[in-house]
């Protein structure tokens, strides 16, 4: 009964750890599409800002009221432009930053969840295998090494022909 429960709260936390990793996975893809949306509105951006470099080049050559009008609009444009994909970056680093969080404190959930579960072994049915070979080694029996460790035979046969010893 005791191994049933072992091995239930084993595949528990092998299954809950596949879920994070899943999670994961999924928020780092989200964060990939995130940053080549920001890349891509710094791009604009930049395109903007060269527009409107080269947009005051050519007002400093024409001094007309008409110009001057055409040049003040133009500038409103791109400062509109560029307030939305500001606006947009913001949005987009404010969900980040939510996502950032949630995984943090479901990390810390499993963190807590780890140490109340106490003890876990390094194998994953629990059974020491360094240790029934050494005893295998030194003279030990089967039977002997399964009393002491409180396994079953063939865990211990299945161990000794692991290690291709008979």
């Amino acid at each position: 009964m005791t191994w049933i429960m072992a091995g239930g709260g084993a595949l528990f936390l092998l299954l809950l750890l596949a879920y994070l990793y899943l999670k994961e996975m999924e928020t780092n893809k989200r964060l990939r599409h995130f940053e080549k949306s920001i890349e891509e509105l710094n791009k604009q951006l930049y395109k903007l800002q060269k527009k409107i470099k080269e947009d005051e080049v050519e007002s400093e050559f024409s001094s007309s009221a008409l110009s001057h009008s055409l040049r003040q609009e133009v500038k409103e444009a791109v400062n509109n432009a560029a307030a939305g994909i500001y606006q947009s970056v913001e949005r987009v680093e404010a969900l980040w930053m939510e996502h950032r969080d949630r995984v943090d404190e479901k990390i810390v959930m499993l963190e807590e969840r780890v140490k109340e579960m106490g003890y876990f072994p390094t194998s994953p049915n629990g059974v020491d295998e360094a240790r029934i070979l050494s005893m295998f080694k030194d003279g030990w029996s089967i039977d002997s090494i399964a009393k002491e460790l409180r396994i079953g035979k063939g865990e211990v046969e299945f161990t000794l022909k692991l290690a291709n010893i008979e």
